[in-house]
């Protein structure tokens, strides 16, 4: 079993987002917040590939065994941020969605880490505000396989979403893809019950030909 995030109940409290367009254009826009680009380059067998862009992300990690409190903490440190506890005290405009890199733990009974990330606007992309506790992570252009799945993204649904992606990308002609270390994408204000999206992105583990 691929491990998965149990998400917070106050992750994206402070934003709606609903359905965000497919665009490769940097001021995509996502019910009024700006949404990380993307470009489809090809359909797959219950899933789609996508071509990320290099971007600059603000995000926060930490290991543990208690995902609830990771989850809460990250995203409360992340919301600091953005609120204006930096070292500029600067307000940054939430973005969408909020991403979550969930590394398994190396061995049985050790610790998973966990890296949570708000994409920096695009305003902001070349001298981002900077803050104690807060990275400002360069994330190359990238490969991802993934595909939507709606309701609320609980840990057991996750982890059902995260094995049955892996095993379709498995099943098709893709490879050179990293199965164990994905993404959770969520979009959503909790509050929001119909037409939710939230998405696993698995990434290819080494740059194709042509990408960065």
């Amino acid at each position: 079993m691929i491990p998965a995030v149990l998400m917070s109940s106050v992750l994206l409290g402070i934003a709606t987002a609903g359905e965000a367009a497919t665009s490769s254009s940097p001021h995509l826009q996502t019910a009024g917040l700006e949404a990380a680009p993307y470009s489809v380059v090809a359909e797959h067998e219950g899933f789609e590939e996508r071509l990320y862009p290099a971007r600059r992300w603000a995000s926060v990690s930490a290991e543990g065994l208690d995902m609830d409190t990771l989850m809460d903490a990250m995203f409360l440190r992340l919301f600091r941020y953005i609120s204006g506890q930096n070292k500029r005290a600067a307000t940054v405009a939430m973005t969408t969605p909020v991403s979550t890199l969930v590394q398994p733990p190396v061995e049985e009974g050790a610790n998973a880490s966990f890296t949570m990330a708000f994409l920096v606007p695009e305003d902001l992309q070349a001298d981002p505000p900077t803050a104690e506790g807060v990275a400002i992570e360069d994330r190359p252009e990238m490969t991802v396989f993934t595909r939507r799945f709606g309701g609320f993204a609980t840990e057991k649904v996750i982890g059902e979403q995260a094995n049955e992606l892996a095993e379709l990308i498995s099943a098709s002609n893709v490879t050179d893809v990293d199965l164990k270390t994905y993404y959770v994408a969520n979009y959503d204000d909790p509050r929001k019950v119909e037409g939710r999206r939230n998405e696993v992105w698995f990434f290819r583990a080494h740059p194709a030909a042509g990408e960065a």
